[in-house]
């Protein structure tokens, strides 16, 4: 009757190690949805702040293609990055900044549009021009509306104006 026994206790020990086992299966598949349920999140966000650098840019282009240094101002840009005639984006363009001025001299003009800032024949080579270049500082600020997600871009521009403009635009 003894060795009876001891059949009936393996058979328990057998079931007790088999709900281990699948325990420890159940947290190793609970473990790698989890993981794999992150990377999906950090490759979604990586896909957003590319599409929105892209769209920040984007709207910049059209800025600095403009003469914004006339009237500079803030502007809400639409971007349609898919092309489906859907806004994908909106990007904020605060109003650009002039951070440095410096009003050129007659030696420092060589292009060919820089004829109308010659200051004078009699001038002398190291006189002042009329014309001054210009560093302006433009931002775009990206948000999206269902993460929360801020982009925010910055880019520099020289542009050659008029030197009173200038100054009146650059203080």
């Amino acid at each position: 009757m003894s060795p009876r026994i001891n059949r009936h206790r393996q058979q328990g020990a057998t079931l007790i190690i088999s709900l281990v086992m699948l325990v420890m299966v159940t947290l190793l598949v609970v473990g790698t949805m989890s993981l794999s349920l992150t990377n999906l999140k950090v490759a979604g966000n990586m896909q957003y702040r590319s599409e929105a650098m892209a769209a920040a840019n984007l709207a910049m282009e059209q800025v600095i293609g403009a003469d914004f240094t006339i009237n500079p101002q803030a502007q809400v840009i639409t971007v349609d990055i898919s092309r489906d005639n859907v806004t994908d984006y909106t990007v904020n363009i605060a109003q650009p900044t002039c951070i440095k001025i410096r009003v050129l001299n007659n030696s420092e003009l060589t292009l060919p549009a820089d004829l109308a800032c010659v200051a004078g024949i009699g001038m002398g080579i190291g006189a002042q021009s009329l014309c001054a270049e210009t560093r302006w500082e433009v931002i775009a600020t990206v948000q999206d509306a269902n993460s929360g997600g801020v982009v925010t871009l910055r880019q520099g521009v020289s542009k050659r104006m008029e030197s009173t403009l200038a100054q009146s635009q650059c203080g």
